[in-house]
């Protein structure tokens, strides 16, 4: 799936941001600990809201994100390849300040239309 532009919210109170495609609608939808990832009829990432944001992301980037830091976020850019039961969603965060160098990293999470061939042999 090629970059493709979505748009984000990040709610302070619940330390949530949410990140969604406005030109797709929901199928279906997976939860995996602080990910919530919706994804359109035909497989295709349509939403992800992450819980716990600020946390996860500074966990995961390895740098410190703050409330304040994710209130300054203007846009964001995903990148999502499907490659062997993995789904990898490279996302790239700009912020309002352009001189803020942008937050970029990848997390990866399990296809949900993959089937493991260890369990079908189960």
């Amino acid at each position: 799936m090629p970059t493709s532009k979505f748009k984000l919210v990040y709610d302070e109170e619940y330390n949530s941001l949410f990140i969604y495609s406005q030109a797709k609608r929901t199928s279906y939808g997976i939860e995996w600990g602080d990910l919530d990832l919706s994804f359109g009829k035909k497989g295709e990432l349509v939403n992800l809201s992450i819980n716990n944001a600020s946390s996860m992301l500074s966990n995961l980037t390895n740098t410190k994100i703050t409330a304040m830091a994710l209130k300054e976020i203007s846009d964001c850019r995903l990148n999502i390849k499907k490659r062997e039961g993995l789904l990898f969603i490279n996302f790239k965060f700009f912020f309002r300040n352009k001189s803020k160098q942008p937050l970029e990293d990848t997390l990866t999470v399990k296809a949900p239309d993959y089937n493991s061939p260890v369990s079908a042999l189960a």
